[in-house]
């Protein structure tokens, strides 16, 4: 069996998510929520073939220019923009950030 839906909640020390995560190919959904130490995922995340949905929830630190604006050259999801476009629902208040990205054809 393979890895399809990741879910990751009150995770308080959690900083970051590890680079291997591109070893996760059958991964289609990431959900993180309440990890408020969590910086940005890290670029390997546009190498996931599969990946359909990202969701974050109160995580502060993990905001990225890429969420908003997947074309920037550094942009991990640069290379899914030109295949498919993301959908996104993206907000900030009160210091807490709350991003939904989705895949459609």
């Amino acid at each position: 069996l393979s890895l399809q839906a990741l879910s990751i909640y009150n995770c308080e020390g959690l900083k970051e998510i590890p680079e291997w995560i591109d070893n996760l190919t059958s991964l289609e959904s990431l959900r993180i929520e309440y990890c408020p130490k969590l910086m940005p995922l890290p670029k390997q995340i546009g190498n996931l073939p599969n990946l359909e949905t990202i969701y974050i929830l109160e995580c502060p630190g993990a905001f990225a220019e890429w969420w908003e604006d997947p074309t920037i050259p550094d942009s991990p999801l640069k290379h899914v923009a030109a295949e498919m476009r993301w959908e996104s629902s993206c907000s900030s208040s009160r210091g807490d950030f709350y991003c939904h990205k989705s895949r459609k054809a």
